[in-house]
């Protein structure tokens, strides 16, 4: 039976290799937006002897292949990741942690930016917008998780 994840490796033009599978589908299991250690402890459970530096290693290849997403809070504390890389937005907490935007919220919000604006922004500042991304940062207030 063929691995369904090498396919994804290929279309992205990336040499798969078992630990970055085990990065990738450990990864791709969560909504949690996990740091680096804390995925480096899920995947241990199953490849007792990849080390943290494969982990960020595999981090930051899956990133630049887009096959992830990479967020650092404000002060630079903290960096999480997401497999996730459909267009879709999210909410930052002042404790760190990432929590995605109900779909329907966010393409409210991606939708309310008016095409005038993005033209100007385009024509002003001398690029092309191909896509928008909208991140919020806030303070938690003891509502839904």
């Amino acid at each position: 039976m063929l691995n369904p994840i090498r396919p994804i490796f290929a279309r992205h033009g990336l040499r798969f290799t078992v630990q970055r599978e085990a990065v990738y589908r450990a990864l791709a299991s969560t909504k949690n937006h996990p740091t680096a250690e804390e995925l480096f402890g899920e995947v241990r459970k199953k490849q007792a002897g990849i080390s943290l530096a494969t982990i960020y290693n595999t981090l930051d290849v899956l990133t630049r292949r887009g096959m992830a997403r990479k967020f650092t809070d404000p002060a630079g504390n903290v960096t999480r990741f997401d497999a996730d890389t459909a267009p879709h937005s999210h909410v930052m907490t002042e404790d760190g942690r990432i929590r995605d935007i109900p779909p329907d919220l966010g393409t409210q919000l991606r939708d309310s930016i008016p095409p005038a604006v993005l033209d100007a922004l385009e024509r002003r500042m001398g690029v092309r917008i191909d896509s928008v991304r909208i991140e919020l940062h806030g303070t938690t207030t003891g509502g839904v998780c």
